[in-house]
């Protein structure tokens, strides 16, 4: 998949997030790319004349062919927009290397990192903030992927869209 088409897709996902609409499906080379693996499935993988689509519990990740010697991981957000307080959830998967692989979260606030392969974060500060999830294996070979994401004020938020800061909702970080 091309970088150009990556950034479209990743683009039309930001903008159905902040319209709080479901992110239209990546382009893939199969349609079974875009469903949810089934709860203790193994992903979804399919592979296309250049790329790979691996689903996991409603991420989609993108791998393009790679060095088979070299470890990698993909990470996803639910959202790359939002108003602040705003609750992401993130989910990262190794593309390869040698299992178990960590996953260790900088949330890029000065908060606490987070460790898991999905985790919650809530951001209060507004701006743009970069993400990054580093993924080490069995054999500590390492891989960082970075997400950019872009906090509002609610009342920025709120004016863009004509609405009133006060029918916004405030998300909760789930247990």
């Amino acid at each position: 998949m091309s970088a150009r088409c990556c950034a479209l897709a990743l683009l039309l996902a930001a903008v159905a997030c902040s319209r709080g609409e479901q992110a239209p499906p990546a382009p893939s080379a199969s349609p079974a790319a875009a469903a949810p693996a089934a709860q203790g499935q193994p992903p979804a993988l399919v592979v296309g004349d250049e790329d790979a689509v691996v689903v996991v519990d409603g991420f989609q990740f993108f791998a393009e062919p790679a060095d088979p010697e070299d470890f990698e991981i993909d990470a996803d957000a639910t959202n790359f927009l939002g108003y602040a307080p705003m609750l992401v959830d993130f989910g990262a998967v190794a593309l390869n290397g040698t299992a178990p692989v960590t996953f260790t979260w900088n949330f890029g606030d000065g908060s606490e990192p987070a460790t898991g392969d999905r985790v919650s974060h809530v951001f209060e500060k507004t701006g743009r903030i970069d993400v990054f999830v580093t993924g080490e294996d069995s054999t500590g070979e390492k891989s960082s992927v970075q997400l950019a994401l872009v906090v509002f004020s609610r009342e920025d938020w709120a004016k863009e869209r004509g609405l009133d800061p006060a029918t916004l909702t405030t998300p909760t970080l789930r247990p």
